[in-house]
């Protein structure tokens, strides 16, 4: 569940802005550039590309836990299934300190192991008709 403004940057939500980069790698930039958008606008990379930089998890786990919850192999731009793998890659001390982003992140493991166990099977006896 989401408890907070989606029309809200992170800076606005955090309280803190970051002022200008102090290195300009592509990476660096666009994080930056990221923290002044609003939430309600940040596309599923953008998410990816926070969460893979452990920036403002209390605000994007949530956000992507909901999209996931739908779509759990959605992607951003590298493959799908890419949101998942990153907010998967998030360190224990996250999910210690919340057990229920933890609960509904493994709601929605359970059910893509449920569907691969179930899927498994049937793809390595699909045979090609020619």
């Amino acid at each position: 569940m989401l408890n907070f403004d989606l029309n809200k940057t992170l800076e606005e939500l955090e309280g803190e802005a970051w002022g200008e980069p102090e290195f300009t790698s592509n990476l660096v930039l666009r994080c930056h550039e990221l923290r002044r958008k609003p939430l309600k606008e940040f596309s599923v990379e953008d998410l990816r590309i926070m969460i893979g930089q452990n920036f403002s998890l209390a605000y994007l786990v949530p956000f992507a836990l909901s999209l996931l919850a739908h779509t759990p192999f959605v992607g951003g731009d590298f493959y799908k299934g890419d949101l998942l793998v990153v907010t998967l890659r998030i360190g224990q001390d996250f999910w210690n300190a919340n057990p229920e982003l933890y609960y509904e992140l493994d709601l929605i493991v359970t059910d893509v192991k449920s569907t691969i166990d179930t899927l498994f099977p049937l793809v390595n006896s699909f045979k090609k008709p020619y």
